[in-house]
């Protein structure tokens, strides 16, 4: 039990730096991990250090909503909740954003954990009825996302421009091809655009409640808990990619959508473990990870995951109010020129010159829907594009 708690406790402090620093993917963390499972067996049981992955990877998810708010500096799973965080932000309701993606997240895990059992069957059933349909599946989001736009040959160009990113990308010769091209498209262009419009961080209010909005929070749980499902199902899908499908059609709003971000990046993680309970497919690197060590117990893992939960939506309260505190004393031009630096500087320790070469291109292209007064969504082309010439 001694042992147990300690790794719980590791792995939390451990989730909180990857998600705090961005470039740092727990997927990496994870398999640094696996190559130190030899050194790390002869002092824990290799059940342990799953735990210790598992709680990691809850923690992660829900501290990495804080950089991206604050700062706008996106992983591949919170890349478009970017967008909407960094306009609450700009009111001076950044904590709020924080609390909502915290709301959202405690309610998917609960969600999943509810239907665990049902959940396995489901995936397995989905699974078998769908492998065969799912580019065409996917290409009818990508023509409804495209043709709901109001400016839509715009629109089109976009998703487009941002496919041929994508395609060009994922083929180059590069450790984390995600890295520079959604840090540019989603974090280094929102920035800058930012910059252009003269934009200062507001004395952010700290309210001692949370804006809940019952409706826009059930709809948000539950679409985000649908996309989970998506991500587990398909893993060429990213959680970003998902986010962008399930939301099409839906009045969510800022509010609704951050609780829908929080909500699908913790389910996905405890549905990892239903698939591979399920289907025996390992649908993210961490989950891939717990499973070659070969030690897999679902009920210390299932509890590891709920234990993380309640500490990591604390943790990172806590963090944002830190954060809401600190940086409107800081100049906002700066604080954006900084952040960028330090993008740049990961990309290039990273992805070297070729990763720079991503970056300022996929920047370029995500400065587009500003400029022209549409969806950043259709941004996500870079992930949905190439995986459609992919499945055909």
């Amino acid at each position: 039990m001694y042992e147990l708690t300690l790794i719980l406790l590791i792995g939390i402090l451990a989730g909180v730096f990857t998600g705090l620093i961005p470039g740092v993917h727990i997927n990496l963390v994870a398999a640094v991990l696996l190559g130190l499972s030899p050194i790390l067996i002869q002092y824990m049981p290799l059940s342990l250090v799953g735990v210790l992955i598992v709680t990691m990877s809850i923690t992660h998810n829900f501290v990495d909503m804080v950089p991206a708010i604050f700062l706008g500096a996106p992983d591949d799973s919170t890349a478009l909740g970017v967008l909407p965080g960094h306009r609450y932000l700009l009111i001076g309701h950044g904590l709020m954003a924080v609390k909502l993606t915290v709301l959202g997240g405690i309610f998917g895990t609960i969600l999943v954990f509810l239907f665990f059992w049902p959940s396995m069957w489901l995936l397995e059933f989905l699974f078998t009825t769908t492998k065969h349909w799912v580019f065409w599946i996917l290409l009818a989001f990508t023509f409804f996302t495209v043709l709901k736009d109001k400016k839509r040959m715009w629109a089109g160009l976009i998703f487009v421009l941002s496919g041929l990113v994508g395609i060009i990308t994922l083929r180059l010769p590069l450790a984390e091809p995600l890295l520079p091209m959604l840090s540019g498209l989603f974090g280094v262009a929102t920035l800058l655009y930012s910059i252009k419009e003269k934009n200062t961080i507001p004395p952010q209010e700290d309210l001692p409640y949370t804006d809940f909005h019952p409706r826009k929070t059930i709809i948000g749980s539950l679409l985000g808990t649908i996309g989970a499902f998506i991500t587990a199902l398909f893993p060429g899908i990213s959680s970003a990619m998902a986010a962008a499908l399930v939301s099409q059609g839906q009045k969510l709003g800022d509010h609704g959508f951050m609780v829908l971000i929080g909500s699908l990046g913790s389910a996905s993680f405890v549905l990892s473990l239903a698939a591979w309970l399920a289907i025996e497919k390992a649908r993210n690197g961490a989950m891939a990870v717990v499973v070659q060590l070969g030690e897999i117990n679902p009920v210390v893992l299932g509890g590891s995951m709920l234990v993380a939960t309640g500490v990591a939506a604390l943790v990172t309260l806590w963090l944002g109010k830190k954060a809401a505190i600190i940086l409107p004393k800081i100049p906002y031009t700066q604080t954006c020129v900084a952040v960028i630096l330090f993008i740049v500087g990961i990309v290039y320790l990273r992805t070297s010159w070729l990763g720079l070469l991503v970056l300022g291109t996929s920047t370029a292209v995500g400065l587009l829907p500003a400029a022209l007064k549409t969806a950043r969504a259709q941004g996500m082309g870079c992930l949905v594009l190439p995986l459609l010439v992919v499945l055909w």
